[in-house]
């Protein structure tokens, strides 16, 4: 919310607050701030001084408190039941509400694996990772007990796969130095290139045989602004040295990696401070890092499987899924947020498909299916995205048959052929003068849209609209483009109203006219 008068930005501020004190409760402050203020207006108007009304306000905020405090109860660490049930009530608010379930234990583990019981009095939340990824649901969310390294590995021939790891954090860079900014290097012969081609090759052979005797074998790099973190010549040596290589690690992440379970140590430049207890039992790419470019680094043997058959219909059918999931009294509200950080929570499928940012040809013919539907009909976009969906569900099973391609394609060609001859013998004409039938067919249209509650309303000026701009024995299509739609900042929905003629959104211009 973008709010510019100073006393309402107070109350925005005051959530932003409680989130950084308890991270939670930030729409109850605001609530509980407005009733108050309201509650004062009151108060204000009866002639009571605003001074009486503070006073008295202040002393209700310690009766308030007392209260809170006898109804409070110590909470148990050891009792994962009741924490779970606290976690559970808090999300209960949220958009993820429906999937406590899942992530109700998952935050109460991830907390308590971070603490310890008898010394830690807060938790730093910093030391848990969210790591969001595209075109997966909130099922499939998982805690892993270590790190998870969103970068992917740089291969030029090294290993993929490291056993009983030992892992080395740096902070400078496997590339050439550079000069300060007021030198300059001057090369005038041949002889004087060789040289410096081969104090380049000896120097960075050196960091990577420094790094090689320290024992690691799984190198993470910080991210450089200043130069190359790494070139493909440090690349080159690390690979033949069995050292396993992820670089461009942010410089937040560093101080994450180092403490998650101990398992990172600083790596000076001598490459002196690992020790034996930096093993690890396992540090792996699994096969849905070969597709995401997740680093795994755990304690235990993550055995992980990603079906990579068929990219192109997992692609679409993970548009699909995310409009199906949205349909029906149970559908789940969607989150979609914008690359400038912009928010939509909706449940209506048109609305999904406009706002998604879609990059995957495959998956991005779906979305122009579904404005191709809204072009030619108006209505049904969020019905040809599900059984578009559908079909490549089938087509897959089919494929996993061996059914050949072209054998499928030639069956929904027939299918569709039958679902055509189907669909027209159940059809029946339209009576233009029924207007009964009309507002009918347009509260059944309006009824998977966001306004189905004011259908009511809406269905009959529509179905006025259309009548007032076609000729009923002459007309067969409607151009739409006649129909225009003001919107007015501040009125609701039930305000809306059908002017019979033009209605010019400007101001006239006065200058004593």
């Amino acid at each position: 919310m973008s709010v510019v008068h100073p006393t309402a930005r107070m109350l925005v501020e005051l959530s932003k607050a409680q989130d950084i004190e308890a991270g939670d409760g930030t729409t109850t402050v605001v609530v509980i701030a407005g009733a108050l203020l309201d509650a004062a207006q009151t108060l204000l108007q009866k002639g009571i001084h605003p001074t009486t009304i503070s006073d008295a306000f202040q002393a209700a905020a310690v009766e308030a408190e007392k209260i809170l405090v006898g109804m409070s109860s110590p909470v148990d660490l050891s009792n994962d039941e009741l924490l779970v049930k606290m976690a559970t009530t808090s999300l209960n608010s949220k958009v993820v509400s429906q999937h406590s379930w899942l992530l109700a234990p998952m935050a109460v583990n991830a907390v308590k694996r971070i603490i310890d019981p008898a010394r830690d009095t807060s938790v730093n939340l910093k030391m848990i990772k969210i790591i969001k990824k595209m075109g997966d649901t909130v099922e499939e969310s998982e805690m892993i007990d270590g790190a998870l390294i969103d970068q992917k590995t740089m291969g030029r021939g090294g290993p993929t796969r490291v056993e009983k790891a030992k892992i080395g954090l740096i902070q400078f860079q496997l590339s050439p130095p550079k000069t300060d900014m007021e030198n300059q290097v001057i090369i005038s012969d041949y002889t004087q290139m060789d040289r410096a081609l081969k104090e380049e090759r000896q120097y960075i052979l050196d960091l990577c045989k420094q790094i090689k005797k320290a024992g690691c074998n799984v190198l993470l790099i910080q991210k450089s602004i200043l130069r190359d973190a790494v070139n493909e010549l440090s690349l080159h040596f690390l690979a033949k040295m069995k050292i396993m290589v992820v670089k461009d690690i942010e410089r937040e992440d560093i101080e994450f990696y180092s403490k998650v379970r101990k398992l990172c140590q600083r790596l000076q430049l001598q490459c002196r401070e690992l020790r034996e207890r930096n093993h690890l039992s396992r540090i792996r790419t699994s096969l849905k890092a070969f597709a995401t470019g997740i680093l795994v680094l755990c304690y235990k043997v993550r055995i992980s499987q990603l079906i990579c058959y068929y990219p192109n219909i997992i692609a679409a059918k993970a548009v699909a899924d995310a409009v199906r999931t949205s349909l029906g009294p149970r559908g789940m509200n969607k989150m979609i947020q914008s690359g400038n950080g912009d928010v939509t929570i909706t449940n209506d499928g048109a609305t999904i498909l406009n706002q998604m940012s879609v990059v995957h040809p495959t998956a991005r013919m779906l979305v122009e299916l579904s404005k191709a539907q809204d072009i030619e009909a108006g209505d049904g976009t969020t019905t040809v995205v599900v059984i578009a969906g559908a079909l490549l569900d089938a087509a897959q099973t089919l494929l996993q048959k061996g059914i050949h391609p072209t054998t499928i394609s030639d069956a929904f060609q027939a299918a569709a052929v039958e679902a055509e001859k189907i669909l027209v013998g159940m059809s029946s004409p339209v009576d233009l003068s029924n207007d009964e039938l009309l507002v009918k067919m347009a509260t059944t249209s309006l009824n998977s849209k966001v306004v189905s509650q004011h259908s009511w309303l809406l269905a009959p000026m529509a179905v006025n609209a259309v009548k007032r701009i076609i000729d009923p024995a002459r007309d067969t299509s409607v151009n739409l483009k006649m129909i225009k739609i003001i919107k007015k900042m501040g009125d609701t929905v039930e305000e809306s109203e059908m002017i019979d003629g033009a209605l010019i959104d400007q101001k006239t211009m006065g200058r004593g006219a």
